[in-house]
C-alpha cells in the first residue's frame, strides 16, 4: 500500500487497471478550489487503508476536489475521528456494489461541501445523536442506500442555513430516529422528487414538534413532487 497525492489537475483522473490497487492514503487537492476537480476509482481490485489497521488518521483527505468510488470495493475512508466536507470537497459513491462505512461515533459534516449517493451504499450507522449534519452544504441522492445512525435518536440534520440542501431524485434514505431541521423556523432547501425516505428505524422517543421523526422548518424551501416518506 503507498500513500499518493492528487494536485495540480483540472478535469477529471482515473485509477483504472485490472491488478491489485492498494492505498495507505489518497490526498486529493486540486488547484482551481473547484469541485469539478475529479479523482475517479474505477481499477477492479481497489483498496484502502482500514481503521485500525495501519491506518493513517485518515485514509482520505480532501482539500479541493472530489473523490469518486466506481468500483466494487467495500472501504471505509474517513478515519477514527468527526469528518467533514468543506468548500469545494465532495464525495461521490457511484457503484451499485460499493459499500462505504462510517463507523465513528462522531457526526459526519457537510459543511459547503457535498455528499452524492448515485448508486451503492453508505452507512454512517455509528451510534451517536447526530449522524449526519447538512451544514451549509448538499446531500444528494440520486440512487443507492444512505443509512443513517443505529439507534433510538439518531439524526439526520438539517441545520438552518438557506445553503443547507437535501435533495433526492432516487433510491433510499433509512434514518435510525429522525430527519429534521435544527429550527422550528429554520432555513434549507428540501428537494423529493422519487426514492423512499424511511426514518424512525429503530425509533424516537422525543415527543415535541421540532423531534418529530419527520420534521421541516418553516423557512426551508420544501418541494416534493414525488417519492415516499
Amino acid at each position: 500500500a503507498c500513500n499518493v497525492t492528487f494536485s495540480g489537475w483540472t478535469g477529471t483522473r482515473t485509477v483504472s487497471g485490472t491488478g491489485t490497487s492498494g492505498f495507505n492514503r489518497i490526498t486529493i487537492n486540486g488547484t482551481s478550489n473547484s469541485i469539478n476537480d475529479i479523482v475517479e476509482i474505477t481499477a477492479a481490485n481497489f483498496s484502502m487503508a482500514a481503521i485500525g489497521i495501519a491506518a493513517p488518521s485518515a485514509p482520505l483527505v480532501l482539500t479541493d476536489g472530489t473523490f469518486k468510488l466506481s468500483t466494487a470495493a467495500t472501504i471505509a475512508p474517513f478515519g477514527t475521528a468527526a469528518f467533514t466536507l468543506a468548500a469545494n470537497d465532495r464525495f461521490w459513491l457511484n457503484h451499485s456494489s460499493a459499500i462505504v462505512n462510517y463507523p465513528v461515533a462522531a457526526t459526519f459534516t457537510i459543511t459547503a461541501g457535498e455528499l452524492r449517493i448515485e448508486s451503492g451504499t453508505f452507512n454512517a450507522t455509528a451510534n451517536v445523536a447526530t449522524a449526519i449534519n447538512v451544514n451549509t452544504g448538499a446531500l444528494r441522492v440520486t440512487g443507492g442506500t444512505l443509512n443513517v445512525g443505529s439507534a433510538v435518536n439518531n439524526t439526520l440534520l438539517l441545520t438552518s442555513n438557506a445553503a443547507s440542501t437535501i435533495q433526492m431524485t432516487s433510491g433510499a434514505i433509512n434514518v435510525a430516529g429522525r430527519l429534521a431541521s435544527s429550527a422550528t423556523g429554520g432555513l434549507g432547501v428540501f428537494d423529493l422528487s422519487n426514492g423512499t425516505i424511511t426514518v424512525g428505524t429503530a425509533g424516537n422517543t422525543t415527543n415535541n414538534a421540532l423531534n418529530a421523526p419527520f420534521f421541516i422548518g418553516s423557512g426551508v424551501s420544501y418541494t416534493q413532487s414525488g417519492g415516499t416518506i
